[in-house]
């Protein structure tokens, strides 16, 4: 028997299949969510399928947005801008269903990761969807 994929494979091709129609910065972040989940659950150490566990830093980091570090003002206020552009694209991607918050009554504060469902496997996306903000 061959080794087993776990990372997302499947939810990038599924991902490439349903949502082709996104921006490419809406692409890029569902895309960069589907390879940091799991294809399959790992119950013994307690993750689901199809969940983003990452954080919005990551998909900052890895959207390759300026990440200063440093505690002085300049540094700070680089980074929230990064976040609050992590944050609009996927509130366009939660706008058309790709994906949801999986906890919404969790209260989320910094140095917490926020828990997404990816919805990849839903079908096509709406249309106008890549006329979101």
């Amino acid at each position: 028997a061959g080794r087993r994929r776990v990372t997302g494979g499947r939810l990038v091709k599924r991902a490439a299949t349903h949502w082709y129609g996104l921006t490419n910065a809406r692409w890029r972040v569902l895309a960069t969510m589907c390879t940091s989940a799991l294809d399959d659950p790992k119950p013994d150490r307690g993750l689901e399928a199809s969940m983003y566990y990452g954080g919005h830093e990551y998909l900052a980091r890895s959207f390759g947005l300026a990440w200063p570090e440093g505690d002085d003002p300049a540094s700070a206020a680089t980074r929230a801008g990064s976040l609050r552009n992590i944050r609009k694209i996927i509130a366009a991607l939660e706008e058309a269903k790709a994906v949801e918050v999986a906890d919404p009554g969790r209260k989320v504060s910094p140095g917490t990761s926020q828990k997404y469902r990816l919805l990849v496997e839903q079908g096509s996306y709406p249309p106008g969807c890549a006329g979101l903000p």
